[in-house]
């Protein structure tokens, strides 16, 4: 054994670097002096350990930053494991650097490398921008960005930006990331829009390259969108500023590139004042690359979002726009054509009421800025007002409808185009008519975004008009195919005279039987279906035969205090089990009330009190059936 060990405690964070290799994971580099010669492969971990020594230092001096999480943890890195070739990375509390596929002793350890590696480190623990997609991209963005900026610290005469340039291996090139295969335009060409590499994480990341590039050197041309743009840079130190703070103070897991923008703008804004030219380029930058206006602009809203949402109104909000002098709302019902207009609005929210329970709504916002300048509207946000307590079906949507959605419904005389809405979509103001006893062809559209997929279609009715899709022969079709499809069905024969739901559910790559599934990626929507022809007799209306369904009102509703009461309408008496379950079916109480009277009764419902805000599921059951089922919005 040597004297000495690639150990470093001078610093306010132990900086410690060990073998990788199988079977020697862990153990300590060795030198008999203090003047290391290390040879072979071995030789990679000296520049391993000075790479993330020049890391910390940087991150020290720069920011104030003491290690990866600000809080002095030590770092550790593992050099020459031979599992991945050509390849470093950050496992989540350490850096690994491996070998190189030419044989070249010194592995993958290029200081914007290191740089790289240890800022996934920071983002982690900072802002936690989840791998994926365009957050994902970020996330690698930000870890070129340091990279380099590490590099230009450490190495202030290799002022290179090839990723990474001093291992003689071109990965990216953050001034020109075409030349890699990246993009260098938002969503422009070579943007990528497949699934793999955790949704072009290492591709799409180009676009906040050359942002960073623009930012820091400057330069003019004109971007894929054919928009010209000029930039004057405002050199590395202000810039690197500028990120630092919009990872750690602004950008949160689910970030995009838009909040990005806006992270770097407020950013530049606090460092520097919202009317410097750090502002100024920092828009400038983004426009470059085909984000946001450019600094003599009008910035479209972003951020748009409901909140505090019941039967009858919502909250529509977007986020401030930097220099706003007010802001025109429209709105309207989704399935209609022409928008409402609500103007000169001085705040970012907006309360929208008299709409109708259980349907979908649009809305979007423009910016207006001085001298009578006016930003394009934002894209459209879709939300749903929540249901009549009579309205008891349960919800099912997608989590991500951006790459493909249910573009088109036809069924007898309903023929409607929704587009994207989100991930879902009630269109029950529109009534499909059908008769007992025939047999009927749905033909279903998807929509893509770019490339088509391989999409799942199945299809529910409720027959029996209960108030779920559970029973016998109400999943009355399904589908796939990555294009347009279609199936036939029969309505039943002895079925009654009313208005009932349809439900339509698009899943990619996997087929679903659950009415009330969560989908991770495509859409889901309702419409009505208006029969007739059956052999009972028909009910007055849609709303009398719901009415005559509903056997539980909970009061109040929604509840912003601790205390509700059930008041529980029933046929015949007995004990009664009274449920509370969230959207997903997840049992949260359950009160038995004994020797109940048909008729009405009015309990205390138990357990309430411990509800967090939110919509949960009341369910009445006696003797095994449930004789009553509603919404509970709960909104302390």
């Amino acid at each position: 054994q040597g004297n000495f060990r690639l150990r470093d405690y001078s610093h306010k964070s132990d900086i410690i670097t060990l073998h990788g290799e199988s079977g020697l994971r862990g153990n300590d580099y060795n030198s008999t002096t203090k003047n290391w010669n290390l040879t072979g492969f071995d030789k990679a971990a000296l520049d391993a350990h000075f790479g993330v020594e020049q890391t910390y230092s940087f991150y020290m001096a720069t920011f104030g930053r003491n290690s990866y999480d600000g809080a002095g943890t030590a770092l550790y890195s593992y050099v020459n494991d031979p599992t991945y070739i050509d390849n470093a990375f950050w496992d989540g509390s350490a850096m690994n650097f491996n070998k190189r596929s030419t044989g070249d002793s010194t592995g993958v350890t290029g200081i914007d490398v290191t740089g790289h590696e240890l800022t996934h480190g920071v983002t982690q623990t900072s802002c936690a921008l989840n791998y994926s997609y365009e957050s994902g991209a970020i996330n690698e963005s930000l870890s070129d960005i340091m990279g380099k900026s590490v590099q230009f610290w450490a190495k202030p005469t290799d002022i290179n930006w090839l990723m990474s340039n001093d291992m003689n291996w071109v990965i990216r090139d953050m001034s020109n990331p075409n030349a890699e295969g990246q993009p260098d335009t938002y969503k422009g060409t070579l943007w990528y829009t497949g699934g793999g590499d955790n949704g072009g994480v290492h591709y799409n990341s180009g676009v906040g390259n050359f942002m960073f590039y623009l930012l820091v050197t400057g330069g003019s041309g004109a971007n894929d969108n054919g928009e010209s743009y000029s930039v004057a840079g405002i050199g590395l130190a202000e810039a690197d500023q500028i990120i630092y703070r919009s990872q750690t103070v602004y950008l949160t897991s689910a970030s995009q590139y838009i909040d990005w923008r806006g992270a770097c703008i407020n950013a530049a804004a606090d460092l520097y004042g919202a009317n410097s030219k750090e502002v100024d380029q920092v828009r400038n930058a983004f426009h470059a690359v085909g984000i946001g206006t450019e600094a003599s602009g009008c910035d479209v809203p972003t951020g748009l979002s409901v909140s505090n949402v019941t039967r009858i109104k919502a909250d529509l909000n977007w986020e401030v726009v930097p220099g706003s002098h007010g802001y025109n709302l429209e709105w309207k019902l989704s399935t209609e054509a022409k928008y409402k207009i609500v103007k000169n609005l001085t705040t970012n929210s907006y309360s929208l009421d008299n709409l109708t329970p259980g349907y979908s709504y649009d809305f979007k916002v423009q910016n207006q800025c001085v001298d009578a300048n006016k930003s394009a509207f934002s894209e459209a946000y879709t939300f749903s007002a929540l249901s009549n307590p009579r309205d008891n079906y349960c919800a099912s949507y997608s989590s991500v409808s951006e790459y493909e959605y249910i573009n088109r419904m036809q069924l007898s005389n309903l023929n409607y185009t929704s587009g994207n809405n989100g991930g879902y979509g009630n269109f029950t103001n529109l009534k499909a008519n059908v008769t007992a006893g025939t047999t009927y062809t749905i033909y279903l559209t998807p929509g893509f975004k770019a490339g088509a997929y391989s999409e799942y279609w199945s299809t529910y009715a409720d027959w029996n008009h209960d108030g779920d899709f559970a029973d016998a022969g109400e999943l009355i079709g399904n589908a796939d195919g990555s294009g347009a499809t279609s199936f036939s069905f029969t309505v039943p024969a002895n079925t009654k005279n009313t208005v009932t739901r349809l439900r339509v559910q698009m899943n990619y790559g996997s087929s679903s039987s659950d009415p009330c599934a969560m989908l991770d990626y495509g859409e889901v929507e309702d419409y009505s279906l208006k029969i007739t022809g059956g052999k009972f007799n028909a009910v007055a209306s849609e709303d009398e035969a719901q009415n005559k369904s509903t056997a539980i009102v909970i009061m109040p509703n929604p509840l912003k205090t601790n205390v509700a009461s059930a008041s529980l309408n029933l046929i015949n008496k007995g004990d009664v089990i009274i449920k509370i379950t969230d959207l997903s079916g997840r049992l949260l109480v359950s009160q038995n009330t004994a020797n109940m009277q048909a008729g009405k009764n009015t309990v205390v419902l138990n357990g309430s009190n411990k509800l967090n805000n939110g919509v949960f599921m009341v369910i009445a059951e006696q003797n095994g059936v449930i004789v009553g089922r509603t919404q509970l919005v709960v909104s302390r």
